[in-house]
């Protein structure tokens, strides 16, 4: 397949001895920004010291109602702070760019091509690394509130679907499944697409809007913060075969829960685990006459709270 950004193997290969952590080119990695990729805003980055720990499993245990009065002279009820865990290992993905100093001598002045092999590394990176997210957000086994729509009930329906209504069934869901408010709806391109000409969102703006429905206007009238669309595509074709693409998020939306201030002590949907940031190495392969720049990052995305998400799966035909 074209997209590739496979775990590395440390034992498989001795690693050059002139191998150099680029400080300027990592920090042009770390500044890549895309709009497609919103992995970020999904799934907040959590720093962690180990390649393998233990994460919190947040249950109901706030919602119990013990005895707490007190009577003079004796003692105050206690609880006890013992949520469930469960636990996280960080893979390491990677790909490496080798320029050849052919290449860099006939690139055009003032053109960086090192800096052109680090984006390009990055953004196949983030890009694996949103479909590794999105992979485990739209799959109803790792997701275990969900509805799959089918037929007149899918939103392409304009008759007889009830978008506004799936929404609002999948909020109370989460509600009383102990969760936050969920305050992030996710979908596909094709599902935002086709859900903002849906009849039921345009007679809600029928006085006020002037122009599209955006994303902002979606989210205020579905009852969330913000809508984020999925506009990442990937490659499904394989090397040497006519390039075809599809949508990373695919025909689905996912509604969920992210916190303002994430950490390790919040509840949230999903967490992506961060042993190593990216960073950029570079060493020589001097029978090739190149520098072969490598961009790398060990993390682990990981749905830490069932409670805090919905899937509705397959929104649209």
């Amino acid at each position: 397949m074209a997209l590739q950004s496979r775990p590395l193997a440390k034992d498989r290969f001795a690693e050059p001895a002139d191998l150099h952590v680029d400080a300027a080119l990592s920090h042009i990695s770390l500044d890549f920004h895309n709009d497609e990729f919103i992995a970020d805003r999904v799934s907040p980055r959590i720093r962690v010291d180990k390649e393998s720990d233990k994460y919190f499993v947040w249950g109901t245990e706030a919602f119990q109602t013990p005895t707490t009065g007190r009577t003079p002279k004796s003692l105050f009820a206690r609880t006890e702070f013992a949520p469930a865990t469960a636990s996280f290992v960080c893979e390491e993905y990677g790909l490496e760019v080798p320029v050849d100093d052919r290449e860099r001598r006939n690139a055009d002045a003032g053109a960086d091509i090192e800096i052109a092999a680090v984006e390009k590394a990055t953004g196949i990176i983030m890009t694996c690394r949103e479909k590794r997210l999105a992979d485990i957000l739209t799959s109803t086994s790792r997701v275990t509130q969900n509805t799959t729509l089918s037929g007149t009930s899918q939103w392409n329906d304009y008759t007889n679907s009830t978008p506004i209504a799936n929404v609002d069934t999948a909020r109370s869901t989460i509600h009383a499944a102990g969760a936050p408010n969920p305050n992030t709806l996710v979908m596909g391109r094709e599902v935002f697409d086709t859900l903002k000409r849906h009849p039921d969102i345009l007679e809600a703006f029928k006085y006020t809007r002037s122009g599209a429905v955006t994303e902002a206007m979606m989210a205020d009238l579905l009852g969330v913060e913000r809508v984020l669309v999925g506009n990442a595509r990937y490659r499904t074709s394989n090397e040497g075969q006519a390039s075809a693409l599809a949508y990373v998020w695919g025909k689905n939306a996912v509604l969920l829960y992210t916190p303002s201030m994430p950490s390790r002590f919040t509840p949230a949907a999903t967490y992506t685990f961060v042993f190593t940031e990216r960073v950029v190495e570079t060493y020589r392969e001097p029978a090739k006459t190149c520098t072969v720049v490598r961009v790398r990052e060990e993390t682990a995305e990981v749905i830490t709270s069932t409670a805090c998400c919905y899937l509705i799966k397959n929104a649209i035909a």
